[in-house]
This record gives C-alpha cells, structure tokens and sequence, in this order.
C-alpha cells in the first residue's frame, strides 16, 4: 500500500481482506506483522458495527451441538465450526471469544470462531485442595489489556468450607491461587454457575444461608464479582 495512506485506514482495508491475503501482507513488514498479530486487530477483524452480535447461543439436539449468533433483531445465524460441540460445555464468551470446559474439565478450550482459531489450556489438578469436590469456571477478555483471563473456583458441595480460587491468563499460562483475604465467607455459595461481564468484572448469582432458633433455614441471595484488573 502507498506510505501516503494513513496507517489505520491501511489497518481498515485489511481488516476486509480474506484469511489468505492477510498471510500475505504479514510478511511484508514488520509493521505490518505486528499490527496483525494484535489482539486488537484479531479481535476485530472481519466485524461490522451493524451487524454486532448481542448474544450467543448453544444447545445439543440428538446427538448434535448446534451454535448461534443472535443479533440486536433476533435473527439467528447458525457459526460453523470443526469442534465437536456436543462434547464441550459453554463456560461464557467475550469480545467474540469463546470458553469451553472439555473432558470432564481436565482442559479449557479458547475458540476465535472469526479467524478459525482455538487453544486449549489444562485446568490444574485439583485433588490436592481437600474437601472441594465443586468446581465453576469464569472466562472474560480483560479492559486495556484484551488477555483472555480464566478463573477456576473449588469449594465443598454441601457444607460451608474454603474457597479456593485460581486464575490464569492467555498471555502468562501459569496457574495461581488467590489469596484468602481475596475470597468470600465460607458459608457463601455460587447458585448457578452462568455468568455475566460488567464494567470488567465477572458477575455469579451467590447465596448464603442462615439457620434461625428452631432450625429453620433461609437464604439471602447476593452476587459473587470477580475483578479482572485488581483480582
């Protein structure tokens, strides 16, 4: 392309160019490279403002796993892909990028559905944290940084007991608990373990239950925030 054009209109035309001439131009600078091997520009690449996905949606159907993209106006388009989605379970997705929990949760897999891309990352063993038979993941890219971030929290099923929480990101790939002074009381639980990204923070439904004098119980319903720049 001619110096004479700006650099991010040249980034603009590529960002509309096939898979095959971006590997092309990826040769011819380091610039270039650089810029194409970006999150940023991955992120982005091939994406139109007015046709911004809202939401995602997965499901099995016999012996099948379908995907979808749903947009602002409801209408469904169905994202092919080489993964046998019927054996991996949603954990979320982010800025375009998907996490699934495969093979009873010994591997997280990290889908780019838009440049055809996926990673898988093993989850630590967990055996060594007593008593912590529950396991919940959470996935988000993180503000200013874009690293795909992965928290993987443990507690006992059916009693009040320590958390144990560990996190890793993309970019390190190295697993690391969480302080004890970062985590709840004990005696609260995550309810569901789906999860929803505000403001760059990972939201769950929690609860937390009380016993009154005659052993009546309730619970107070809360949510679980993990921060994905202060942790």
């Amino acid at each position: 392309m001619s110096d004479n054009i700006p650099f991010d209109i040249q980034m603009a035309i590529m960002n509309r160019l096939h898979v095959k001439s971006l590997l092309q131009f990826h040769t011819v600078s380091k610039q270039w490279k650089f810029s194409i091997d970006n999150f940023e520009f991955i992120r982005n690449y091939g994406s139109r403002e007015r046709n911004s996905c809202c939401f995602n949606l997965s499901y099995k159907h016999d012996n099948q796993g379908f995907i979808y993209f749903v947009d602002e106006n409801l209408a469904f388009r169905h994202l092919d892909s080489n993964l046998n989605i019927f054996s991996l379970t949603p954990v979320a997705s982010s800025k375009g990028v998907w996490c699934f929990a495969y093979g009873e949760n010994s591997m997280l897999l990290l889908w780019n559905p838009s440049i055809k891309k996926s990673m898988g990352i093993l989850v630590p063993n967990y055996m060594l944290q007593p008593s912590s038979p529950k396991m919940i993941f959470g996935f988000s890219i993180r503000p200013v940084t874009l690293d795909p971030t992965l928290v993987k929290i443990n507690y006992p099923l059916y009693s009040d007991g320590p958390w144990y929480v560990s996190m890793s990101t993309l970019s390190l790939r190295i697993w690391y608990n969480l302080d004890y002074d970062c985590l709840p009381r004990k005696s609260v639980r995550i309810k569901w373990s789906g999860q929803a990204v505000i403001d760059g923070k990972i939201l769950w439904i929690g609860a937390e239950r009380f016993f009154v004098n005659d052993g009546i119980s309730y619970e107070i319903y809360m949510q679980v925030l993990f921060d994905l720049v202060s942790h």
